[in-house]
């Protein structure tokens, strides 16, 4: 984890110029540049990694740089503006490496009006980990540099709903949070209170985990894990109404409650191995799958009884209609009460599966496609009668490497629906609410506000001189 921390950090194999002019008694300019402090980049991780041994999660990291005086004026990038469409590889390169503005939010982007678009189509967003960025000390601005809330940001930008996660218990035994947010139950009320005030409703995503719930694990929250099936099913219920009523009384505008997690392959502790050869039908095609659709009955039936006018959703991952119609009849035969069919749309991710056919159109390749999108929609109105909302979505505009630990996709890797920049953004999304317009979908959610070290180490370095001996040390708290 060290060295992953590290190979994110800026001074290592290129300088952070600082931006605040000093000058000498004749007039001269000055400024200083920053290095993190060694004489090559295997000493800098060696001098880190003395530094910070024994580090537990938690405790602070330390970064000692030095400063190297430099003549001349510091260069201003407060005014740079220039597109990172227009920018060289080699100033991209260095952007994304140092932290500073990679010109993305200069580039222009077309946008066009989708037609038949209902207004109260859900145009929403997840930001689960807002509460521990303001914990943090970020700030937001908006586009004319001044500081503002988020929600405010969001709603004027045409945002209507907000979507945030839960998770039972993310602290370790020493109360140390895992990460990802820490979204636990107090973060939620916040988080949805005041996204309420200015006018958000809210979809709340139960994980009924202590951290995350996926297609590759669904673990139980500790304190449910040596229960009873009869015990837990009392929990389940007793935890969904405790949060939801808690967020009534706080005037939270709940109108959606998410059960579940992405739970093709299983939930509440039960799961398929996915990465070791199983897939969903190992689960939803045995006695298995009878108890998890049991569980979020369980859980629908909570919501029904504290929010009885609340939607709520099942959340499936990587569009299949085969897979999707199966777990479906499995939670019909089961009797889950539910309104929506929630499912995950990442256009870069499975895009060698194939889709067979539906209503005479051949489905093509790829799990996240318009065309696979509207299949799924027509299928589950047709069969089931609910309607289809996307409660995840997103696509890059750009394939840099901004913290060195590496990307989850990149350039080499078959992402070429869309371009890689801010215009390929807009067209994905575009694509995705035609899909959902043309077949009656709800909607659907972006997800979600990133940050990176560089950025926030290069904001503490650009304003500072050094004292004494050019030597400084810079200590984060709590790095997640």
């Amino acid at each position: 984890m060290l060295k992953a921390i590290f190979a994110g950090l800026a001074g290592n194999e290129y300088a952070l110029d600082g931006a605040k002019n000093c000058y000498a008694d004749n007039g001269d300019a000055y400024h200083y540049e920053f290095w993190l402090a060694g004489k090559d980049a295997t000493e800098k991780l060696n001098n880190f990694l003395i530094a910070n041994n024994g580090v537990k999660y938690g405790d602070p990291i330390k970064i000692t740089y030095t400063a190297t005086l430099t003549w001349g004026a510091a260069k201003s990038t407060a005014n740079d503006k220039t597109p990172a469409s227009r920018k060289t590889a080699e100033e991209l390169n260095l952007a994304y490496k140092t932290g500073t503005d990679t010109g993305l939010r200069y580039d222009s982007i077309t946008v066009e009006k989708i037609p038949n678009m209902l207004d109260d189509m859900i145009r929403g967003v997840d930001i689960s980990s807002y509460q521990s960025l303001i914990n943090a000390g970020v700030k937001f601005y908006d586009f004319n540099g001044q500081e503002a809330n988020l929600f405010k940001m969001l709603k004027d930008a045409g945002v209507n709903w907000i979507r945030l996660r839960l998770w039972n218990d993310p602290y370790n035994a020493e109360g140390f949070g895992y990460g990802g947010g820490n979204n636990d139950e107090e973060s939620l009320v916040k988080m949805a209170s005041e996204a309420s005030q200015y006018g958000m409703k809210i979809l709340v995503d139960f994980h009924y985990s202590d951290f995350w719930a996926d297609p590759a694990k669904q673990p139980l929250p500790k304190a449910w894990k040596n229960l009873s099936s009869a015990d837990l099913t009392k929990e389940i219920s007793l935890y969904t109404s405790k949060v939801l009523n808690d967020l009534k009384q706080a005037g939270a505008d709940v109108e959606m409650v998410q059960v579940g997690n992405e739970v093709t392959n299983g939930a509440f502790g039960i799961w398929t191995d996915r990465d070791h050869g199983e897939n969903w039908a190992t689960i939803w095609e045995s006695d298995q799958g009878n108890q998890v659709a049991k569980y979020l009955g369980t859980a629908s039936g909570a919501v029904r009884s504290v929010l009885p006018n609340a939607k709520i959703a099942i959340q499936l991952e990587t569009p299949n209609i085969s897979k999707y119609r199966s777990i479906m009849t499995v939670l019909k035969n089961n009797n889950v009460e539910y309104d929506y069919l929630g499912t995950s749309y990442y256009p870069f991710w499975s895009t060698h599966d194939g889709n067979s056919w539906y209503d005479n159109v051949d489905l093509g390749y790829g799990a996240s496609t318009p065309i696979n999108l509207e299949a799924i929609e027509k299928m589950a109105w047709r069969k089931f009668g609910k309607k289809t909302v996307v409660l995840e979505t997103g696509w890059i505009n750009n394939v840099n490497d901004a913290d060195g630990t590496g990307n989850s996709i990149s350039a080499n890797d078959e992402i070429q629906a869309y371009s890689h920049d801010p215009q390929g953004q807009v067209n994905a999304i575009e694509d995705m609410y035609k899909a959902l317009v043309a077949q009656g979908g709800v909607g659907g959610f972006l997800i979600k506000l990133v940050g990176k070290i560089g950025t926030i180490i290069r904001k503490c370095l650009m304003y500072m001189e050094p004292v004494g001996h050019q030597r400084m040390q810079l200590v984060m708290l709590q790095i997640q």
